[in-house]
């Protein structure tokens, strides 16, 4: 689903990432672990379209989206949370969670929404159940009237991922979902995440978390991958041990 082939992000002399090739599988949870710095985030930009890479390409389905911005990429299935969670404010918490299925157009234009024409209907009706439904999933229902403004972090946290698995992604990228949690919203995220039928790139600095949750794990460290493997085998090498987790 995801195909990263040597790519390398320079920030004048500052080398973020080098040589990264990395293919990820349909389905499954990838983790993505590594010290500050150590180009996680900047992995995530590529992928998901808010950098060009200096070098390299990356595919994602097959498709080669190198060349292509987040807009583009966003409407073949890939979503993704922040690590400063990405909300609309002065929007209220249904609503931030329609927003994502918006895109997809109504029925009948300008003129469908002036007379209130019966198939509009059906689709908003469609949408706001859809949407009420990914709200339950994230333990945030009694929230929907809300303005997401005035939710605690970790409230917010839970409205990004409500309106990222909406629409069913193809790819979804989380970057430090869990920073802000407290541990019964850590094991709701991991319910939510847990069963979706997509593929999904984690980064996150609670190890236990990723190791849990993934069942890859790749270790970036000075923007190059130093390993990559089944949690059993990356928590005992020893490169990473010196670079991370010892």
């Amino acid at each position: 689903m995801i195909s990263i082939d040597d790519v390398s992000v320079r920030f004048g002399g500052v080398h973020a990432l080098t040589d990264i090739g990395l293919t990820i599988g349909e389905g499954g949870i990838c983790g993505l672990i590594g010290p500050n710095g150590a180009g996680k985030t900047t992995l995530f930009d590529v992928v998901s379209g808010l950098r060009r890479p200096t070098t390299g390409s990356v595919c994602i389905g097959g498709v080669d989206v190198t060349g292509t911005g987040a807009l583009h990429r966003s409407r073949l299935g890939v979503r993704r949370t922040f690590q400063r969670p990405q909300v609309f404010g002065r929007l209220t918490v249904l609503d931030n969670v329609l927003a994502a299925l918006e895109w997809h157009g109504g029925r009948g234009g300008l003129a469908a929404d002036l007379v209130g024409w019966r198939p509009r209907r059906r689709l908003a009706d469609e949408r706001r159940a859809r949407a009420e439904e990914a709200l339950r999933r994230c333990g945030i229902e009694e929230f929907a009237g809300v303005y997401a403004a005035d939710l605690p972090i970790g409230r917010r946290r839970m409205v990004e991922l409500a309106r990222a698995i909406v629409d069913d992604p193809a790819v979804l990228l989380l970057d430090e979902p869990t920073s802000g949690l407290d541990d019964d919203q850590r094991a709701l995220f991991a319910e939510v995440v847990r069963p979706l039928d997509t593929t999904i790139l984690l980064v996150e600095h609670d190890v236990p978390f990723v190791m849990s949750l993934s069942r890859r794990v790749v270790v970036l460290n000075l923007g190059k991958v130093i390993a990559d493997g089944r949690p059993d085998e990356v928590r005992a090498d020893p490169a990473v041990r010196a670079a991370y987790l010892g």
